[in-house]
């Protein structure tokens, strides 16, 4: 899919924690992504370390790819 114009992205991780910045950890990584690993049964920290998986590391990994 691509932005769409009344969407939040580029800003949408941020605007998310936001959002949920009272939240309880657990409950957060519930949210953002153990739910769906649980309901599809896949786990994306066997192929990369969740410490490389920050909104922070990739964007830094994707500096040189144009997103306007």
């Amino acid at each position: 899919d691509y932005p769409h114009s009344d969407s939040s992205w580029p800003r949408s991780p941020e605007l998310l924690m936001e959002s949920i910045a009272e939240l309880p950890v657990d409950e957060v990584e519930k949210i953002s992504h153990e739910n769906a690993m649980r309901h599809y049964r896949f786990d994306p920290f066997a192929h990369r370390p969740k410490e490389a998986c920050t909104v922070g590391v990739l964007r830094a990994g994707a500096a040189d790819v144009d997103t306007t």
